[in-house]
């Protein structure tokens, strides 16, 4: 292999391009794998007739250059294996189509890395072309040489021209008899009605010299080339030509000696101009053709001659011979044929019917052979005739079968006076037929004649006995006393007696005890009383075997009609008589299969006729498990029914050995069988037959009988053509089954799918549809069932059939609905890859439900991280506020000026005001502490109800309705109280001029599987409220941030925009959902879901009367990590009058305790600290000191934690932010409970 790189091309020395482009041959780089185009030099171009832009790149099967591209995988493989081919003979295609041969050498190389095809193309077009007119000429000569006449030869010469210089069509003019005019001869041409058509309507032109060009070439002696005949206007045939897309002729005169014998006109349908090649070769054609017919034409002659003087001495001896009429008349007309150089014999021969029957039909009269004429249609066979130009006269069939003026010599044929036949022959030619002609033709009739009348006789002996030797049935002839004259080899065949052991016998010997003596004197009675008899024998073989005959016995009568034999008939009915059995055992089978709708119930209906088709003892119908490979016995019935049941392990038992061989088996004696399975059920001996029951190539079972008559070859047969027949039939019904069951199981499954699946056909029209698919196109289609399915919800079929720019499906909305589309395509062949070639599958799902929960959980996610942000902020703020809030009050205790004591009341209520804000925003992250008990709303909203009536404004209405007369949930009642007291201010500020506020109280059971009023209710009994006004409704963009906090539609200054979100907050803590519905004008309800619980006993007053404010002188140990946080809290200590300790942490807290356990009276803790929280400092000091009490500060809520800190030993806890007199009293309640335990 030769390697060159890209960049050693690119550096290839400037004298190889320039060799490479300027050889003289064509040379081409191509790249083995496709064919591309990789460089061409000059040459090539030139040769295929291309610019170089136009073929570099490109594939050389783009370009068709190759004239037959079925070639290149194999000289491709080829040249890979070995690397070089050299001096292949290959075809190319050049630009303009023309194909043009060449020598070609291919070399494997390396391009740029990629293996190519180093292509050197030596054109040899030119070369083959003289080649091949040389070998035209060669051919001809011999084509000429051993035509057998002129006519022949001329067509052979028209059609080798044609073929080599591709004309479309070439005559020969023929001289008439007269040489006054040219005549159409033979024509070829390519197959083309266009171009028959020219031929057909050319067939009677003639030219006289001058005229027409055949008329020109006959005159001038020398070829016409017209490049155009439809504009010549001595071409007489233009408008035969026009029709015929004929443009170009060539026409040119055959010399002989200087003399024209005949022209020849060749045809184009392209138009050519003058070529003096082509009028050179057609020229160099004619003279050798003219030369060569000259010499046939003095040999023909003299031959002629000769076979006259032959004829009829061999005709005498040949048909001497002949034993059959079709030899004789072959003979008769190949011997007519050279006698007189006729052109066409009919030879016509008298059959039974009466008619003479064509027999040969030679020349121009071939198409006659095997036609029938009466005679009486034709007198003039009577006579002889002859005539020189009688074409058209009546009476002569060879005159209509010619198509040309002929001479005819008609001569009948004699037996007698009778004619039995005729002898009618037909030339062309310029003497006329005379005396002597008509004398041998006579002689030539009588031979026949006497030929004919001896083959006749022969062929009636010979086909009497041919028919009694050679006849399928059993023939026997006997004398008037029935003693057997002779038998044929049928007879001897069927009865097993040769023909020496019948002749003399009595046909009685054949008798058998099946017919009777009675059945014999009446077949004799009707023979003599009517001449013959047709009947069924059953007769006897000479082994003894009987056998059925369909016999026919006649009487042979003389000449005078007196009877002189008999003859009987016989034909072997046998194997009838048992397929007539044989199918009427199917038949009946098949009848009552096809009344069976079960399995079950063809089963037994299978027992039950094989026990009365076979007359059988015992039946039994056994099923092949392909799981276990096992066999079980459906059924038995008759003396086997104790086998129904049984099961046979793979294999086992001759019905396992009957399924594994899949051959039918039988027995004359089961019991000597070593694999009969229940030999207890034969008492005796017992044929048995089984057939294998297989239905394509599977097996299905066996199917067996039992019988104590013997079960024959026939019974066999019946038996596995019915074994076939059931195979067939169970494995119908269990695929019917299968397919019934399946069917079920599609149909439950798509009733049951709540995604709409719809079918639809080629022709987009729906054939199969589930309720889903119903419900969604009632919604998104007009349409009706027989209709074709063309849009939904307004977007087309054909559109949605096709895949989406983004996602699974395409997205339809109607209404308040959703729908997500995805079509699947159907394809039943596998392999097609058509989209929708059997049709389309649409599902169509409501995803409305699904949008709207999942809008819930966005939205509820988005709420619950601002919750955890608002409840880290509301933490921060505790500290801050309780810092505020404890000055505030500490300071009101000293003496001060009414003025500043306002001032800090001021304070105080705005630092309450914040927490109050604080408290809402824990309320909305869900962060609040809780005290839940049980709550019926019914006398709770009764209360709410009246308060409202007092407290809001009298243009607005309240209205109270419920269903029942409790509704009962865990609750926090100041917090429920929160959620519809802002709930009720919301619907105030939505109606200033006035409206309806509406309250709805009811019950909703959600049960399993059903759909939810909202998706997130669980099943179970809950409480539905809903709070409605007749405002202005909510904005739609505002809906989805409606519960967030600081989030509001009212003016700057009327809202903090925490309302609702802390009534969204709290709904959430009671395990519940809230929800808003709103359009604009029509005002906005507001839904709470929560929970029903049974009812709850209600929690213990707090009796505790309020406490007086006491503060002490015990030591406290205080814990809080924000510094200003402990410095208020220390003071507010100090001010009640208490020792404080401080820590920032509960490490440093843990080191102060350790040192005086004693000292200290209480720890006030944060829980939430770095290093170490509160409820480690609460385990670490009373491990120290079990009974110390800790209190905890902090500003999360404890609810859920409270308890687990109880537990722990915290005496209580704090909530920020705290007041003065909060943190007095947890405090001293913490110590008088401390010195109670002590004390």
């Amino acid at each position: 292999m030769i390697t060159l790189s890209a960049a050693s091309a690119g550096e290839t020395d400037d004298r190889l391009i320039t060799i490479f482009d300027t050889v003289p041959v064509a040379m081409g780089i191509t790249t083995l794998a496709d064919g591309r185009v990789i460089a061409v030099n000059t040459s090539f171009l030139e040769m295929f007739g291309y610019r170089r832009d136009e073929i570099i790149g490109r594939r050389t099967s783009e370009l068709n250059i190759w004239a037959n591209l079925g070639e290149r995988p194999a000289i491709v493989q080829q040249l890979a294996a070995v690397g070089t081919l050299r001096n292949l003979e290959m075809s190319f295609r050049a630009r303009t189509g023309e194909l043009r041969q060449a020598l070609v050498s291919l070399q494997l190389i390396t391009w740029g890395g990629e293996s190519c095809m180093l292509s050197v193309v030596l054109d040899t077009t030119e070369q083959k072309r003289i080649e091949a007119e040389q070998r035209l000429l060669q051919t001809i000569t011999l084509d000429i040489a051993r035509a057998a006449d002129l006519e022949s030869a001329l067509s052979l010469v028209l059609q080798r021209i044609c073929e080599v210089g591709d004309w479309r069509l070439g005559e020969a003019w023929l001289f008439a008899e007269d040489k006054t005019v040219l005549v159409r001869g033979p024509v070829w041409h390519s197959d083309d009605d266009a171009l028959a058509a020219f031929a057909t309507a050319s067939a009677d032109v003639a030219f006289a010299p001058g005229l027409g060009l055949p008329g020109v070439a006959w005159q001038s002696a020398a070829p016409v080339w017209k490049h155009d005949v439809t504009q010549d206007e001595n071409f007489a045939r233009r408008a035969l030509a026009e029709r015929a897309g004929l443009k170009t002729a060539l026409v040119v005169p055959v010399l002989a000696d200087d003399q024209v014998m005949t022209v020849i006109a060749l045809f184009s349908r392209e138009e050519r101009p003058r070529n003096a090649r082509q009028i050179e070769l057609v020229a160099a054609v004619a003279a050798q053709l003219g030369e060569v017919l000259r010499r046939k034409q003095a040999e023909a002659a003299q031959a002629q001659r000769l076979h006259e003087v032959t004829a009829l001495v061999d005709l005498s001896a040949a048909l001497q011979l002949e034993l059959s009429t079709d030899e004789m008349t072959a003979t008769l007309a190949r011997h007519a044929e050279t006698a007189l150089g006729a052109d066409s014999v009919v030879i016509m021969v008298r059959d039974v019917t009466d008619d003479l029957v064509v027999k040969q039909g030679r020349g121009q009269a071939e198409s006659l052979a095997g036609r029938r004429f009466a005679l009486e249609e034709m007198p003039a066979l009577c006579s002889l005739r002859v005539g020189g130009i009688c074409r058209g006269q009546p009476g002569c069939p060879l005159l209509t079968s010619l198509d040309t003026q002929v001479q005819v010599a008609c001569i009948p044929m004699y037996d007698g006076a009778r004619i039995i036949g005729t002898l009618q022959v037909g030339v062309r030619r310029s003497t006329k037929l005379n005396g002597d002609d008509l004398r041998l033709l006579g002689g030539i009739a009588n031979l026949a004649s006497n030929a004919l009348r001896r083959i006749s006789l022969f062929q009636q002996v010979r086909l009497y006995r041919d028919m009694f030797v050679s006849a399928s049935d059993a023939m026997v002839i006997t004398d008037l006393r029935t003693i057997v004259l002779d038998v044929n080899p049928a007879f001897e065949t069927l009865t097993g007696y040769t023909r020496a052991e019948a002749i003399g016998q009595k046909p009685s010997l054949l008798r058998s005890p099946h017919s009777t003596p009675s059945f014999y004197e009446n077949m004799w009675r009707d023979i003599l009383a009517q001449g013959s008899w047709t009947g069924e024998i059953v007769n006897r073989r000479k082994n003894g075997d009987l056998w059925h005959s369909y016999q026919s016995i006649s009487t042979v009568r003389d000449e005078q009609g007196r009877p002189i034999a008999y003859i009987g008939i016989g034909r072997d009915v046998t194997q009838a008589k048992q397929r007539e059995r044989e199918l009427a055992a199917i038949a009946s089978m098949s009848t009552v299969l096809r009344g069976a709708r079960t399995r079950a119930e063809m089963i037994e209906i299978v027992v039950g006729e094989a026990l009365a088709l076979f007359q059988a003892r015992g039946a039994s119908l056994s099923i092949y498990d392909p799981g276990t490979k096992s066999l079980t016995v459906e059924l038995a019935a008759g003396t086997w029914a104790a086998a129904t049941g049984m099961q046979l392990a793979p294999g086992a038992g001759i019905s396992g050995q009957v399924l594994a061989s899949g051959q039918p088996y039988v027995s004359p004696d089961v019991r000597t069988d070593s694999r009969l399975a229940r030999p207890d059920l034969f008492k005796g001996p017992e044929w048995v037959a089984a057939a294998p029951l297989i239905a394509d190539e599977t097996p299905v079972g066996v199917l067996s009988i039992g019988r104590a008559a013997p079960i024959g070859s026939a019974d066999l047969r019946t038996l596995v053509a019915i074994a076939d027949m059931v195979a067939r039939a169970l494995q119908r019904v269990t695929l019917n089954d299968q397919l019934a069951a399946y069917a079920a199981q599609v149909r439950a499954i798509m009733n049951t799918v709540p995604d709409g699946i719809l079918l639809l056909d080629t022709n987009l029209r729906v054939v199969l549809s589930n309720p889903g698919a119903d419900k969604a196109l009632a919604l998104l289609a007009s349409w009706l069932p027989e209709q074709r399915l063309l849009a939904l919800a307004g977007q087309s079929i054909e559109a949605l059939l096709q895949t989406p720019d983004s996602g699974l499906a395409h997205e339809l909305t109607h209404a308040d609905h959703v729908f997500e589309v995805m079509a699947c395509p159907l394809h039943s062949a596998p392999g097609d890859a058509t989209p929708g070639a059997d049709g389309w599958v649409l599902i169509l799902r409501d995803v409305t439900q699904e949008r709207a929960v999942l809008s819930r959980v966005q939205q509820q996610e988005h709420l619950a991280a601002i919750g955890q942000l608002a409840a880290g902020i509301a933490h921060d703020f505790k500290n801050i506020i309780s810092v505020i809030t404890l000055y505030s009050q500490i300071l009101m205790r000293a003496p001060l000026a009414e003025r500043d004591r306002q001032r800090l009341v001021t304070m105080s209520q705005q630092a309450n005001h914040a927490s109050r804000l604080i408290q809402q925003i824990l309320d909305f992250s869900r962060r609040s502490a809780m005290e839940r008990s049980a709550v019926d709303l019914l006398p709770f909203m009764k209360e709410l109800v009246n308060l409202w009536e007092r407290t809001l404004p009298e243009n607005i209405q309240i209205r109270l309705n419920y269903d029942g007369p409790e509704y009962i949930v865990n609750g926090d009642p100041t917090r429920l109280q929160q959620v519809l007291m802002n709930l009720a201010i919301n619907a105030r500020d939505a109606m200033p001029q006035g409206g309806v506020l509406r309250l709805k109280l009811s019950h909703v059971d959600v049960a399993a599987g059903a759909p939810p009023p909202l998706p997130e209710l669980t099943p179970g009994a809950w409480l539905r409220l809903a709070i409605s006004d007749t405002g202005p409704g909510i904005p739609a963009a505002a809906l989805p941030h409606i519960f967030e906090p600081f989030f509001t539609t009212k003016e700057r200054g009327k809202g903090t925009g925490l309302g609702l979100a802390q009534a969204y907050g709290i709904v959430a803590q009671h395990d519940g959902f809230i929800t808003v519905e709103s359009r604009p004008g029509q005002g906005a309800t507001f839904v709470i879901y929560l929970p029903l619980v049974v009812t709850l006993a209600a929690p213990a007053a707090d009796s505790a009367a309020q406490e007086p404010l006491v503060g002490g002188h015990e030591t406290i140990l205080l814990v809080e990590d924000e510094a200003t946080a402990r410095e208020v809290i220390s003071d507010t200590l100090d001010a009640l009058g208490y020792n404080v300790l401080e820590a920032a942490n509960g490490q440093a807290a843990l080191e102060i305790f350790t040192r005086d356990p004693a000292q200290i009276a209480l720890v006030l803790t944060d829980l939430v600290m770095p290093r170490m929280g509160g409820v480690e400092l609460l385990q670490a000091v009373r491990a120290v000191r079990p009974g110390i009490k800790v209190v905890a500060m902090t500003g999360y809520p404890v609810e859920a934690e409270g308890q687990s800190l109880l537990a722990l030993g915290m005496a209580a806890w704090l909530q920020k932010p705290f007041n003065f007199e909060a943190l007095a009293t947890t405090l001293r309640r913490a110590l008088i409970g401390q010195e109670a335990e002590e004390g």
